[in-house]
């Protein structure tokens, strides 16, 4: 079976290959040194690279002959890991054949409208299930972003621009696809690395709370250097270690907390400890 063959541009793969190699190696490359390192590419081309790179936002200066980046925004460095990452020859969607199962010989190009409506600002109609009522109801949003995880693909939009409400939207429970083409008018969009500093997994949840999760000292040393959530803070306290963040609350951050058995005691908010006994209450009356 011939390799996979990859729809990327070579130019614009070595493109983020430079950013890459001059961000870890500042001051080390000059132009001759990259032209050399990409298989003698022309001093023009490492340039032109160069000025597209700071057409996007990316401060890349030469000073003494060698190559420097100064500042990467997030918003580049999240698109330009993600363009590379579509490199990988051996990624995989693993609700593919439940996509295509659900739209047929549009799904590819159910994707492409969604980006393209994302792009321009252009309101979708969903058809969509609720999963508290069963119902079908047609909503109306203005799409943001698809996420991937393990197991699906979301759809994060406003379904209020004026009132700053953003749901979040499972691909399992999309029926229908509506593209209207109305445009919004909005100049600024959400910062969606902002927007989930402070959510646990996908769903957005409640009010942010400052919660304190206690583990026994063979489970901190476990978790210590784990990254689960950008306001977290793991230290050791006598003999215990304390997972402390600014989280909204969630039945995802509850399912986590419940995953751990007894190991795990929330010792604040009290708002969190109601929530965990109410569900433990819940488990039990089943057995």
């Amino acid at each position: 079976m011939p390799p996979k063959k990859s729809l990327i541009n070579k130019d614009t793969l070595r493109l983020i290959e430079m950013t890459a190699l001059i961000l870890e190696n500042q001051g080390e490359y000059s132009e001759l040194d990259l032209c050399e390192y990409f298989n003698g590419i022309s001093p023009q081309s490492v340039r032109r690279d160069a000025s597209i790179l700071r057409s996007i936002g990316v401060q890349i200066h030469s000073s003494k002959g060698k190559y420097y980046i100064y500042k990467i925004p997030d918003e580049v460095l999240n698109n330009l890991v993600n363009i590379y990452l579509s490199y990988n020859k051996y990624e995989t969607i693993k609700s593919i054949k439940l996509l295509k199962k659900k739209f047929g010989d549009r799904t590819l190009s159910v994707f492409v409208k969604i980006i393209k409506s994302i792009n321009n600002k252009e309101v979708i109609t969903l058809e969509y299930k609720k999963p508290e009522t069963d119902k079908i109801t047609e909503k109306n949003i203005l799409p943001l972003s698809i996420i991937r995880t393990a197991r699906n693909m979301y759809l994060l939009g406003y379904e209020d621009v004026e009132n700053n409400i953003i749901k979040i939207f499972s691909f399992d429970k999309i029926y229908g696809i509506k593209f209207t083409k109305r445009k919004i008018n909005i100049n600024n969009l959400p910062d969606l690395t902002e927007y989930f500093k402070t959510v646990w997994g996908i769903y957005v949840g409640g009010e942010i709370k400052k919660v304190k999760i206690e583990f026994p000292k063979e489970v901190g040393e476990n978790i210590k250097d784990n990254v689960y959530i950008e306001t977290q803070k793991i230290y050791q306290q006598n003999e215990k270690y304390i997972l402390e963040m600014n989280v909204r609350i969630s039945n995802e951050l509850i399912s986590w907390i419940m995953g751990w058995g007894g190991t795990a005691k929330v010792l604040a908010p009290r708002e969190l400890i109601h929530l965990i006994k109410q569900r433990a209450e819940e488990i039990i009356k089943n057995y």
